[in-house]
């Protein structure tokens, strides 16, 4: 598997990390699992399709390391589509019928369906903590 460097600009939701700071292990843990949904669906919206396993192939995972809550959204080693997944994510193809059908439904279809999905869910991922760390406080 091939580590992909995600950077992104926080400045849209940075005051909204410092509450990731108070919020319990149990409303991280929540906030986490909301997040990786949400990236999860955006990543299957914008990956190519051609029979689909690539989309149905997308996981996620979200882990407790010792009060450090880490999440992934990868392809998993030995599925369907694991042999192709990288190079649909690196590289840039022209998309084929299923995919341009896919992308005819607005979805932005085509490389970098995972870095993407992180990108575009910035702002979901502020309102998501902020979220869970005012509905804790009730």
């Amino acid at each position: 598997m091939s580590d992909i460097k995600l950077t992104f600009d926080a400045s849209k939701f940075r005051k909204r990390l410092h509450l990731l700071e108070e919020m319990s292990l149990d409303a991280r843990m929540a906030a986490a699992e909301q997040i990786t949904d949400k990236i999860l669906g955006r990543a299957k919206d914008n990956a190519p399709v051609d029979q689909g396993f690539l989309v149905g192939d997308i996981a996620q995972t979200v882990e407790n390391r010792d009060g450090t809550i880490v999440v992934f959204c990868y392809v998993p080693d030995g599925a369907q589509s694991s042999e192709y997944a990288i190079k649909m994510h690196e590289e840039k193809y022209n998309l084929g019928p299923n995919s341009l059908a896919q992308a005819a439904k607005g979805f932005s279809v085509g490389n970098k369906y995972i870095r993407r999905a992180m990108d575009d869910s910035v702002e979901d991922i502020g309102n998501i903590i902020e979220f869970e760390y005012k509905r804790r406080l009730k």
